[in-house]
């Protein structure tokens, strides 16, 4: 009896698909909320422009505005982020700062951030630097999340570039394309009882044992380089895994090639579930006797690469 065990690896990569974009609005904006010299009270909200003046006692105002975002904004991944909202004085005003933050809602990386419906809340504070009163600032509106803070796209006229931070990216993010190999397990073969005196010494000359293991691709198709890594022996011209018995081998074959360790097969697998097939033969060198080939179970192992291309 003889086991053949393949353990079998797999390195991974990404490819990227890009979907059609399109522009929409969030809500729940925190707005400035201050009252004019005849005590009326009004809201400034920004949209598309990069400053607001505003007059007596400001202050915050939760939900006050709904901001149009512009295509080309998504979130590098998935998950929980806040609106920040910024006013920086404009001289003579230019060393007093205001913000304020929302609370956090999920928006999904694969969407364009004003196709969500998003609406925000809380920001509200009934007061802001009293040197505002009547002032000028620069309004800066940013994403926070996934531990950094963002810029939207075309959201503020900010000819200066004084909202700095990271821009969001204009695309959605790359989809992970992961494959498993056998689900994550070794795959033995067991080739039965041998008869030393009929093992062939030509390899695929024989009756090999075949035997399948499945590659389960998520994410999208993925193009794979199958390689196998075991020591060699030559057995008639051809290299085959060498056993623990001298001179006794094993040739793994796909699509009828004897797989040598410097071969490789440049394979397509689809989304979900695709078997392949490896063939195992036992050989013997011809230049050892059968009567030298010991009796006994034997083990031969190699290692299957599958390389994400």
């Amino acid at each position: 009896m003889c086991k053949y065990l393949v353990s079998l690896i797999i390195a991974l990569s990404v490819l990227m698909s890009v979907p059609i974009v399109q522009a929409g609005t969030i809500r729940g904006v925190p707005g400035v909320k201050s009252t004019d010299n005849w005590g009326g009270t009004f809201t400034d909200c920004e949209d598309g422009i990069n400053s607001v003046a505003f007059g007596n006692n400001p202050s915050w105002a939760a939900g006050a505005c709904t901001l149009s975002v512009p295509s080309g904004n998504y979130v590098p991944v998935s998950g929980n982020y806040a609106l920040k909202i910024e006013l920086w004085g404009i001289y003579p005003l230019n060393p007093y700062g205001d913000w304020t933050t929302t609370n956090s809602v999920w928006i999904d990386a694969n969407k364009p951030v004003g196709d969500q419906n998003l609406t925000f809340s809380g920001g509200g504070k009934p007061f802001m630097a009293s040197a505002f009163n009547n002032g000028e600032a620069m309004y800066c509106i940013y994403l926070i999340g996934n531990g950094k803070t963002y810029v939207m796209n075309g959201v503020s006229y900010d000819p200066t570039k004084f909202c700095g931070e990271t821009p969001l990216p204009p695309t959605p993010p790359q989809p992970v394309i992961s494959c498993k190999v056998n689900n994550s397990n070794n795959l033995d073969v067991n080739l039965g009882t041998l008869d030393r005196a009929v093992i062939p010494t030509v390899p695929g000359s024989g009756q090999p044992q075949s035997a399948q293991f499945p590659v389960t691709c998520t994410g999208g198709a993925a193009s794979m380089k199958m390689q196998l890594n075991y020591t060699p022996i030559t057995v008639s011209g051809s290299q085959v895994v060498n056993s623990s018995i001298n001179g006794l081998g094993v040739a793994i074959s796909y699509n009828d090639k004897i797989l040598a360790p410097s071969d490789i097969t440049t394979m397509q697998f689809p989304e979900g579930n695709t078997d392949v097939t490896l063939k195992f033969e036992a050989v013997r060198n011809p230049s050892v006797e059968v009567g030298d080939i010991k009796t006994g179970p034997f083990t031969a192992s190699a290692v299957l690469v599958m390389t994400q291309q």
